[in-house]
């Protein structure tokens, strides 16, 4: 009797040792599973990414190409100083600006701009006051926009530059300013 007591007790043991592995088999399988659907998402999303992108950044490159064109077309008031241009490309946004220098007032500036940009088909969006660490130090943006591209002077009030720049011109595609 003990002798089959030993062999019962050790096919229970031997079946609770079975079943753990099965289930650790079990659970291992659903995790190979998981990974390879995650794995197979992953390269799906990579494949559409590497197919889009090309044709998404030609599209910005294409936007950049036309507002650098547009901004050599908007004449800078007169007694303004061209001092610098730049910009910056994005995938889906981006912007190309032209610093100046000059003694002109903010008010001589924007009229200069509201007839400029009007001619070239931009309506007034806004005028928006800044703040430097919560002290108004006079600077503002100013917003137009021609469908969902915007133009934006920058005016740097009583602050200035090395550069001794006064108010930036630029024009943005892919913002938020005009949607």
């Amino acid at each position: 009797m003990f002798v089959s007591y030993i062999l019962i007790a050790g096919c229970f043991d031997s079946r609770r040792r079975v079943n753990s592995t099965v289930r650790r088999h079990r659970s291992m399988l659903k995790n190979r599973h998981l990974f390879l659907i995650w794995a197979g998402v992953a390269v799906v999303v990579s494949i559409c990414f590497l197919l889009v992108a090309p044709k998404i950044y030609r599209n910005s490159l294409r936007a950049k190409a036309k507002l650098e064109n547009e901004l050599t077309q908007i004449t800078p008031p007169p007694g303004a100083t061209f001092v610098h241009h730049y910009y910056i490309l994005k995938m889906t946004s981006g912007v190309v600006s032209d610093d100046y220098k000059g003694d002109l007032s903010y008010d001589q500036i924007r009229a200069h701009y509201d007839k400029e940009l009007a001619a070239h088909g931009w309506s007034f969006r806004a005028k928006n006051s800044l703040t430097t660490w919560g002290k108004d130090l006079g600077k503002s943006e100013t917003i137009y926009c021609r469908g969902n591209e915007a133009a934006d002077i920058f005016w740097t009030g009583t602050e200035q530059t090395r550069q001794r720049v006064r108010f930036v011109l630029s024009l943005k595609w892919g913002s938020d300013h005009c949607n």
